[in-house]
């Protein structure tokens, strides 16, 4: 409990045993609830005119469908007026059929043509028919970093004809990545397949589960991978592959009664390396591929 509701539960006697609510400031409080400073908010010069640059992206799939069988939806963003379209989707291919109403919606209302179209360089973005039909209707392509679409890189053409000469290379130069891009994509396969053998391979040496039938009255969570790529000291990537199971189908009082997880905190790793610098000790970092923190578990658990 805070000191201020301290203050106002002695106000009210209902402290009787307490004669003063008057603490001194806890620093350990203090550090305890820190938290990160949030980011400077930059200030953006929006486009003069509505539809001259629209910014989208979109998102899913979601862990449960919706009631008309929908996963996916994307935005479309007016970067004058911020106005914004949300579509949703039952598969990430409809992207393009979606585009094509909005865009005839939004043109017919306006009266005004859209000119650059701001995303991501997902694959939904770059399907070829999806390029083509940006090109013979006009519209430019701007490209950001993946999961950033409001902030790109805005390159100015001086005329149409250098609009449209750029598009041309650039058909050209995706005829050209494609080929290498299937054999970097067979690559990354494999890599991902030693990284999830290897996942197992560690689960089994723990002896983290045993295979079972499911008993009649008991509900298995499902289970998902997820993958993760580090870079290393000297630029070299390590594929990690992570199974993990659903915990969040699991209900209170009925297959658990407490949460409990480890946070590691900024202090302690502050304060650890303040007196390794002091003493002129030697530090070692190691990682670990699979550690678990906790016990055994009291409940029993099933995953299928």
């Amino acid at each position: 409990m805070s000191s201020k509701g301290l203050k106002v539960m002695q106000s009210n006697r209902k402290l009787p045993g307490l004669r003063s609510a008057n603490f001194d400031l806890c620093e350990s409080c203090i550090f305890g609830k820190q938290k990160r400073i949030s980011f400077k908010r930059i200030g953006r010069t929006p486009k003069e005119r509505k539809l001259e640059l629209v910014h989208t992206d979109v998102w899913g799939p979601t862990s449960v469908q919706s009631t008309g069988g929908r996963l996916y939806f994307v935005t479309f963003i007016d970067n004058h007026s911020r106005k914004t379209w949300v579509y949703f989707m039952k598969h990430k291919l409809e992207v393009f059929e979606v585009f094509k109403r909005w865009k005839t919606m939004v043109e017919n209302k306006t009266g005004l043509k859209v000119k650059k179209l701001g995303s991501n360089n997902r694959g939904e973005y770059e399907d070829s028919e999806f390029k083509k039909f940006c090109y013979d209707s006009g519209i430019r392509l701007e490209r950001t970093v993946p999961d950033d679409v409001s902030y790109g890189i805005n390159l100015e053409a001086s005329s149409d004809e250098e609009a449209a000469e750029e598009a041309e290379e650039e058909m050209m130069e995706d005829i050209t990545s494609e080929r290498t891009n299937a054999h970097a994509e067979l690559d990354d396969a494999s890599k991902w397949e030693l990284a999830m053998k290897d996942e197992i391979k560690s689960l089994n040496t723990n002896q983290t589960w045993k295979l079972t039938k499911l008993p009649a009255g008991k509900k298995a969570l499902s289970n998902k991978w997820v993958y993760r790529i580090n870079e290393e000291h000297d630029g070299s990537k390590r594929y990690n592959a992570r199974l993990v199971v659903k915990g969040f189908q699991q209900k209170e009082g009925v297959d658990y009664t407490e949460i409990f997880s480890l946070v590691v905190k900024l202090t302690t790793i502050k304060s650890v390396l303040s007196i390794v610098a002091a003493e002129d000790l030697y530090l070692e970092q190691l990682d670990i591929k699979t550690s678990f923190l906790h016990s055994d578990l009291e409940e029993e658990i099933y995953m299928q």
